[in-house]
This record gives C-alpha cells, sequence and structure tokens, in this order.
C-alpha cells in the first residue's frame, strides 16, 4: 500500500473539511451579525433622513415666518396707504369747495366790471349827448349874439 496516496488523500480531505469549517463559520458568523450590522445600517439611515427631514422642515418654516412678515408688512403699507387716500379725499374735497367758491366769485366779479362798464359806457354817452346839446345851445347863442350885434337898430 502506498501510504503517500492515501496520505495525500488525507491531507486533501482535511482541507476540504478545514476549508468547509472555515467555510461555516465565516458563514454563521456573518449570519449571526448580519441582523446587528442591518440594524446599525438603518439607524444611521433614519437618523440621516431625520436630519434631512429636520432640515426641510426648518427651511420651511423659516419661509413661512418671512412671508408672513412680508404679508404684515404688505398690510401695514395698505391701511397707511387707505389712511392717506381719506385724507387726500378730504383735501380734494376742500380744494374743490374752494375753486367752485373761487369761480362762482369770478364769475360775481366779472358781471359786476361788466354792468359797471356798461354803466360807465351809458354815462359817458350821456355826457356826450349833454355836451353836444350844451355845445348847440353855446353855438346858438352865439349865433343869436351875433345877430343881435348885427341887427340894425
Amino acid at each position: 500500500m502506498d501510504f503517500t496516496g492515501e496520505d495525500a488523500m488525507t491531507g486533501e480531505r482535511t482541507q476540504k473539511i478545514a476549508d468547509n469549517v472555515l467555510l461555516r463559520a465565516v458563514a454563521r458568523v456573518s449570519m449571526a451579525m448580519a441582523m446587528p450590522i442591518l440594524g446599525l445600517v438603518v439607524y444611521l439611515g433614519s437618523g440621516w433622513l431625520d436630519g434631512k427631514f429636520d432640515k426641510a422642515a426648518t427651511d420651511s418654516q423659516n419661509a413661512i415666518a418671512f412671508q408672513v412678515s412680508r404679508i404684515d408688512r404688505i398690510e401695514k403699507t395698505a391701511t397707511t396707504a387707505i389712511d392717506q387716500s381719506v385724507k387726500v379725499n378730504d383735501r380734494l374735497t376742500v380744494v374743490e369747495t374752494k375753486q367752485a367758491t373761487a369761480d362762482a366769485t369770478a364769475a360775481k366779479f366779472q358781471n359786476d366790471t361788466l354792468t359797471r362798464l356798461d354803466r360807465l359806457q351809458d354815462s359817458m354817452v350821456s355826457m356826450s349827448n349833454a355836451i353836444a346839446a350844451l355845445t348847440a345851445t353855446m353855438q346858438a347863442r352865439e349865433d343869436y349874439e351875433r345877430r343881435k350885434s348885427n341887427a340894425p337898430p
């Protein structure tokens, strides 16, 4: 019998058994560690996702707060504009009233002035007629006086 062949076969079997045992040990260790490693991966992943969600929520809250402050400023500006428009409306009413009063006063002044000018014109015509009558009377008297002095006695 050849012991070298048998020893080689036994060595091969031993090697296969050792490899098989080592492979089983690695497999068993990996099976035993799979759940904790998976749990760790899930834990780290959920922490990372929570961080992302928290950041998104914070950003969303900041954006909402910014929009609310912007809306508040717009409302204040609108309220101020409404208050000022009421004041402008009151001032416009006063200006329109003063303008209407001034227009009425100006129209009355123009009418009074035209009436006075008409009276002045009438007075000038009367004076012109009176002067013409006086001139005619003086002319007639002068003619009368001239005839009287030229007339035979």
